[in-house]
């Protein structure tokens, strides 16, 4: 795949861009433009996971948006919350990527929480889980995202996308209120 194939899923209130073939790399923001501009951001965030998976990351200027989904309450909420159609059929060589791409995702988590202090810093308004409580919420998720793939209510390849959003996303905030 030599194109960066975005999905964009659009609520009132906020957007995902996700590298719809890469599980764990996604933009966010209130808008599809400032989820774009975020994907983009993250690549250097997401190049070592990527590294580890022996998985090339195509150019920033091959993004090409496939497929664009009005947000549910998920999405309002702040994660990806829609299948896409093009998630049904996904050819093997394509899925083993992807599979080698999450566990690199959980192996970036799991490299993050190791490295954390126990106690993170709180947010603007003085809330925030420590480390212990955010490994609790990533692992009691991913139990309900497992389950959800194992029952067939959900493709493999969007439980290794939201999976993969899910464990970046929470190595990311790890990182973010480790530092001062």
């Amino acid at each position: 795949m030599a194109d960066l194939e975005v999905l964009l899923e659009i609520s009132s209130t906020r957007s995902f861009a996700c590298a719809l073939w890469f599980p764990g790399w996604f933009g966010h923001g209130k808008n599809p433009d400032a989820a774009v501009e975020r994907l983009l951001a993250y690549r250097s965030r997401y190049a070592p996971i990527a590294k580890r998976a022996k998985a090339a990351l195509p150019s920033d200027s091959s993004l090409v948006i496939v497929e664009k989904q009005v947000g549910n309450g998920t999405t309002q909420f702040g994660a990806p919350g829609q299948i896409s159609s093009l998630e049904e059929d996904v050819p093997l060589t394509v899925m083993r990527r992807m599979r080698a791409l999450h566990v690199s995702c959980r192996e970036e988590f799991d490299l993050v929480v190791a490295s954390a202090p126990v106690e993170l810093r709180k947010g603007p308004r003085g809330g925030g889980r420590d480390t212990a409580k955010v490994v609790e919420h990533v692992l009691d998720v991913e139990k309900m995202y497992a389950t959800r793939l194992r029952k067939e209510t959900w493709p493999e390849a969007y439980y290794l996308r939201r999976s993969g959003y899910h464990f970046t996303d929470h190595a990311w905030e790890i990182q973010d209120r480790s530092t001062p």
